[in-house]
């Protein structure tokens, strides 16, 4: 097996199987075993790629639509609500969450480091 040398682009393995709950249906079991092998384990795309018969274009566009799809999956411990308030509560509230979910996005883009806000 070929390791990749790049960090990029990786998901924890629980991370995974709990993305593929929402797209096991829609995928071909080659191209998640695929994307398990380049995202998960970190092995090199022309290596996955050849084993399974894809182009590199095409492992490569496998690999960015599911770590788009973990990047925007909401974070554990998080719960969706309907919620109604007066609108201005709503507003800080919506901002609040904003800021948090960018931060987890900030912290999975850059591999489970917290980068620190430029002063």
């Amino acid at each position: 097996m070929v390791q990749s040398n790049s960090l990029e682009h990786r998901i924890p393995s629980d991370a995974f199987e709990r993305l593929l709950q929402t797209r096991r249906k829609k995928m071909d079991p080659k191209n998640i075993e695929a994307a398990r092998e380049l995202l998960v384990e970190g092995l090199a795309l022309q290596y996955v790629a050849d084993k399974y018969g894809l182009t590199k274009q095409r492992a490569l566009a496998i690999r960015d639509k599911l770590y788009a799809a973990y990047v925007q999956l909401p974070p554990d411990g998080w719960e969706t609500a309907t919620v109604c308030a007066p609108k201005d509560m709503l507003d800080q509230f919506l901002i609040k969450v904003g800021e948090c979910r960018r931060e987890i996005q900030n912290v999975r883009a850059n591999n489970g480091t917290r980068v620190k806000k430029p002063k």
